[in-house]
């Protein structure tokens, strides 16, 4: 279980690691929402903010300011001394702290304006790295990276790259142009 102050230690208390069918994740959800604000332990500032649907198990939408990665974003204080993101400030208040050296995915919704921690899960960085590129299924120009189109390699920094073939033979093309006309 987690060490959230929050949660009761009864059998039905919900832990997120705990597979969904283990428990009822929405009415534990409501009570630890209302638990949580009655007992001061989310900012009722913030919260002010929280666009809440009716079936609390949907996005809950942020209405104030956003980080320029679309990331919702709360200031404690003046100057933006205690600038925070939201969907991290709740999990840590509403559920527990996140554990050295990982990091929250919006596993549920993959949705950066969501601030609902029921949609999100402790996993590794390389982990919610590699989660985020399974979902670029297109190149920029809109070409789908499947077997016969995408090029791995790794770059001159050490980074593994995917690339789209019709892209890179298109750059070439007009490289090698560019190249005979003399503008390179």
């Amino acid at each position: 279980m987690t060490n959230s102050p929050l949660l009761s230690t009864s059998a039905d208390a919900w832990d997120p690691r705990l597979p969904r069918s283990c428990v009822n994740p929405i009415s534990q959800l409501t009570r630890l929402y209302h638990t949580a604000l009655h007992l001061g332990a989310a900012d009722p500032h913030m919260m002010a903010k929280v666009v809440l649907p009716k079936d609390l198990e949907k996005c809950w939408e942020w209405s104030g300011a956003f980080f320029s990665n679309g990331y919702a974003r709360y200031t404690r204080g003046r100057h933006h001394v205690g600038t925070q993101r939201v969907h991290i400030m709740l999990y840590e208040q509403l559920i527990g702290p996140v554990p050295p050296g990982m990091t929250l995915d919006h596993f549920r919704c993959n949705r950066k304006c969501c601030v609902n921690p029921y949609h999100l899960e402790v996993v590794t960085n390389l982990e919610n790295i590699q989660r985020y590129y399974a979902t670029i299924t297109h190149c920029p120009a809109g070409h789908e990276y499947n077997k016969e189109n995408t090029r791995y390699f790794v770059d001159g920094r050490g980074y593994n790259v995917r690339t789209c073939r019709i892209c890179s033979r298109r750059h070439t093309q007009r490289h090698r142009i560019k190249k005979m006309v003399g503008l390179v």
